[in-house]
């Protein structure tokens, strides 16, 4: 829902004049904080506790990448097209793309990870744990 209202109020503010964007604006960003308050939550969820941390990690350094790829692709539009509604409309569309993919592709239930001993590297498990004679679980040390 929030990715939604983000876009329509991105539209809106594309489309308004000086003296009519800032409802549209305030629409816009109450749709981003919606969309985004529960992003690191849903990784955790998804990730469970052996892996929160790194996944929320991971998530934060790519999602920064937003922040070098977006001024630069707007600064780019905005030259070659000579204004904004285009720069805006990408921005909407990227918010609906985010909507459709929580919708379909995101299942908020936490990923079944392999157990330590089953199929792990042993590198991967650190050198405080070594995998017993059997080779089939894993011992701490």
């Amino acid at each position: 829902m929030g990715h939604i209202t983000a876009a329509v109020g991105i539209i809106g503010c594309a489309r308004a004049g000086a003296d009519s964007y800032y409802p549209w604006l305030l629409l816009a960003g109450l749709g981003m904080g919606a969309a985004g308050c529960n992003v690191f939550l849903f990784a955790q969820t998804i990730a469970g506790p052996r892996a929160a941390g790194q996944w929320a990690a991971l998530q934060n350094g790519f999602g920064n990448f937003a922040g070098l790829i977006g001024p630069t692709l707007t600064g780019f539009i905005v030259d070659r097209s000579g204004h904004f509604f285009l720069a805006f409309a990408l921005a909407a569309g990227i918010s609906a793309a985010g909507a459709v993919l929580w919708i379909f592709a995101v299942q908020l239930a936490p990923a079944r990870w392999a157990s330590p001993g089953e199929g792990w590297p042993q590198a991967a498990l650190g050198n405080h744990v070594r995998q017993n004679v059997s080779g089939n679980q894993a011992v701490r040390e």
